[in-house]
């Protein structure tokens, strides 16, 4: 319980020196981004890929 009180009082500027797997917190800033944007984009290509099977087929997708 006491790691959590510890914890719950740190700022971005202490957490810059931290590593996490032998990574800075900015190369894991990074990381998350072009995660979001991998997902992001496999989310609209399904949505897409939806719309134009509806478009050309006869029967919609439920």
């Amino acid at each position: 319980m006491t790691d959590l009180f510890i914890y719950g009082f740190t700022s971005n500027a202490d957490a810059v020196d931290f590593s996490i797997l032998g990574k800075g917190i900015d190369i894991w800033l990074i990381y998350t981004l072009i995660f979001f944007a991998f997902t992001s984009i496999a989310f609209v290509g399904t949505w897409l890929w939806g719309l134009i099977f509806n478009e050309i087929t006869d029967k919609p997708l439920e």
